[in-house]
């Protein structure tokens, strides 16, 4: 039987089936409060990632804006990919948080956590293809430990209507 999301501890998440969310979602009647997380932003404290801080500030769900599938990062978190893997910018006194699974996330808040997806018509190159909609990139954000995908569009990036209807 599911709990109510407020009352759920992390090792429920665990347990919890897609279905065993949402009926968590529903039975806390409208309080449930989603954070979103910039997954590339430095951290704004030292030493604590912005997905920590969100959590640690009462965030029951918490959904990471510009995570990339292909290339996983999560800002504030340890590498998790070896020095010769890095590709990408390095950013001084903190990680990058390079090849970071949303399933290490989860560990490390244990709360849901959820993806962007921006379903554009035609990125022409200004959205990596990691966070395009796609059913490759749902199912490799899934494979990777989302718990829930929004489909979103990012200002400037050419998401309709159409395209929600479609990526749907």
């Amino acid at each position: 039987m599911a709990k109510r999301l407020l009352d759920a501890n992390a090792s429920d998440f665990r347990e919890m089936t897609a279905q065993d969310l949402i009926e968590s979602i529903r039975l806390s009647e409208g309080r449930v409060v989603v954070a979103e997380v910039v997954a590339t932003s430095p951290p704004m404290v030292d030493n604590v990632s912005n997905v920590e801080l969100a959590a640690a500030m009462g965030a029951d769900m918490v959904l990471l804006n510009l995570y990339d599938v292909a290339q996983p990062r999560v800002a504030g978190f340890p590498d998790e990919v070896g020095a010769s893997e890095r590709k990408g910018p390095s950013f001084g006194d903190f990680s990058a948080g390079r090849g970071v699974s949303l399933r290490r996330v989860k560990e490390w808040i244990g709360r849901p956590v959820g993806i962007n997806l921006e379903p554009v018509e035609s990125s022409q190159g200004l959205i990596p293809s990691g966070r395009l909609a796609s059913v490759e990139n749902a199912q490799a954000a899934l494979e990777g430990g989302a718990d829930f995908i929004v489909f979103t569009g990012n200002p400037h990036t050419g998401v309709t209507a159409a395209g929600l209807a479609r990526a749907l």
